[in-house]
């Protein structure tokens, strides 16, 4: 993560911690438009905010975080969350058969 980005990252997670249920899903666009709006000096890219928000995934730094066609929020409860991850348990096995896969055919 460059300098920028490593910036936004408080931004984000004080945003995602209040944005509990689907109902409350932040979009990256909105996430991007305002961070850039109030540091102009600092602006991030789309990308940049999809690796905020790998970075606060993969080092927890708000619980339950989920996503969908809406946004990001937080899980409301331990069912939504176990369903989530079984979801991303199911892409994760697809994309390993297609890598899987295209190795193969360059051997």
């Amino acid at each position: 993560m460059v300098k920028n980005e490593v910036a936004a990252i408080s931004f984000f997670v004080a945003e995602l911690k209040t944005a509990e249920g689907k109902d409350q899903a932040i979009t990256l666009g909105w996430f991007v438009d305002n961070w850039n709006r109030m540091n102009p000096k600092h602006k991030i890219s789309d990308a940049g905010g999809k690796r905020i928000i790998r970075h606060i995934r993969d080092n927890g730094l708000v619980k339950r975080l989920m996503a969908d066609q809406y946004g990001y929020f937080v899980a409301e409860n331990k069912k939504a969350y176990d369903k989530y991850l079984n979801m991303l348990y199911r892409r994760m096995k697809k994309l390993q058969t297609t890598y899987t896969a295209m190795k193969r055919q360059y051997a």
